[in-house]
């Protein structure tokens, strides 16, 4: 394990049997934070860490900016998708107990009418007690702050799993001004900027492919939206 640098929300999850992997990837999407194993040769180790996306968005200050738009010359092609298939707003989340004293919490947006898109997540297994590991394994109530904690990130990630998909897959120009690895990465946050579809947004980096031809490399990516926008270039 890489040293702990104390990035992102601190999220209780429990899992058995499942796969590592896809649990880790779950985790990514709740906290915004990714993860990868690198090799360390001289250790002769197997090193698991956490990476950060830097934000290079058009309106903050702190990082040089990264916009890609074909009228910037630093997109090929572009793609763009919106789907409310499976959109889910609202989840009401039951824990342990039976009938009306189930413990059910809601959260999620306060719309209502036809903009209220309902979910419910059975959380039963979710601990109400915790159990001593001494020979008589005694049974303790657990914090209800915790058990609501626990219920919340359910919840949350159960309605991450229904979010709409907005997100844009585009094929970045080989003499593109903004160069792979060095002034982007994977899991970086930019803005895309279509000004023929009247499309800006704020997104993720979450795919890269490098592709290896005979007529040359060819790079190609895709966003997930984090906000959507209007802006003056």
């Amino acid at each position: 394990m890489a040293p702990d640098q104390q990035r992102g929300d601190t999220i209780s999850r429990s899992a058995r049997f499942d796969v590592l992997s896809e649990e880790l990837t779950t985790i990514s999407q709740l906290s915004g934070l990714g993860w990868n194993i690198i090799i360390d040769i001289k250790n002769k180790k197997f090193v698991f860490e956490v990476s950060e996306g830097v934000n290079r968005v058009a309106t903050q200050r702190v990082n040089p900016p990264v916009i890609f738009s074909p009228e910037y010359n630093s997109l090929k092609s572009l793609g763009y998708t919106e789907s409310y298939l499976n959109y889910k707003n609202m989840a009401y989340v039951a824990g342990q107990g039976e009938g009306l004293e189930r413990r059910v919490i809601a959260l999620g947006d306060s719309s209502e009418g036809f903009n209220r898109y309902e979910l419910f997540v059975d959380a039963r297994d979710v601990e109400e007690t915790t159990t001593s590991d001494d020979e008589n394994s005694t049974e303790t109530p657990r914090l209800v702050g915790d058990i609501i904690k626990d219920l919340t990130d359910r919840g949350e990630e159960k309605l991450s799993e229904h979010a709409q998909e907005v997100y844009m897959e585009g094929q970045i120009l080989t003499k593109s001004p903004f160069k792979y690895e060095k002034d982007w990465d994977l899991g970086d946050i930019t803005t895309e900027l279509y000004k023929e579809w009247n499309i800006t947004m704020d997104a993720r980096i979450t795919e890269v492919k490098e592709i290896y031809e005979v007529s040359g490399k060819r790079i190609e990516v895709a966003f997930e939206m984090i906000s959507q926008h209007l802006l003056a270039y």
